[in-house]
C-alpha cells in the first residue's frame, strides 16, 4: 500500500497529473472505511487504538522484563501524544493503559487519517461501549 501511494506521489510530482489529485483517495492504511462513514455522521469518534509494538502478559514476564514492558508502554504514549500534538491534532478523553500497549481517545478525521497511517499503530477501532441507557 505503501508503495502505491510513493509511486502515486512521485507520478504527480514528474508528470504533473492534475487527474491524480482531483481523485481524492483516501488512505485507510490500517484501519476499515466504515470509521472514516463514521466520523463523518458523527464530527468525531472514540477510538480504542494500539500501539505496534511487542508484547507480552506481565504475568509470563520477570519483574525486570515487566518493567522494561511498562516503560516502552510509556514510551509510545509519550511519542504518539507528541506527534499529535506537533502535527496540531486534536484529540481529548485520553484513556492511557500502564500494562497494555494501547490508548482510548476522540478524535476528528485529521487525527484518524494519521492514526490510521502511522507506524506506531498496528490498529484502530471504534470504542464501542457496553453500557446502554
Amino acid at each position: 500500500m505503501k508503495n502505491v501511494t510513493l509511486l502515486s506521489l512521485m507520478l504527480l510530482i514528474i508528470v504533473g497529473c492534475d487527474s491524480i489529485l482531483s481523485e481524492n483517495k483516501i488512505n485507510f492504511g490500517h484501519c476499515d472505511e466504515e470509521l472514516f462513514q463514521s466520523i463523518r455522521e458523527e464530527g468525531s469518534l472514540r477510538l480504542k487504538i494500539r500501539y505496534d509494538m511487542e508484547y507480552e502478559r506481565e504475568g509470563l514476564l520477570s519483574e525486570e522484563e515487566a518493567l522494561e514492558q511498562r516503560e516502552r508502554i510509556a514510551a509510545m504514549h509519550e511519542q504518539l501524544f507528541s506527534k499529535m500534538e506537533e502535527l496540531g491534532l486534536e484529540y481529548s478523553g485520553a484513556n492511557t493503559l500502564r500494562l497494555s500497549p494501547s490508548v482510548a481517545m476522540s478524535v476528528k478525521e485529521p487525527g484518524l487519517q494519521f492514526l490510521c497511517t502511522s507506524e506506531l499503530i498496528e490498529s484502530v477501532r471504534e470504542e464501542r461501549s457496553f453500557y446502554t441507557r
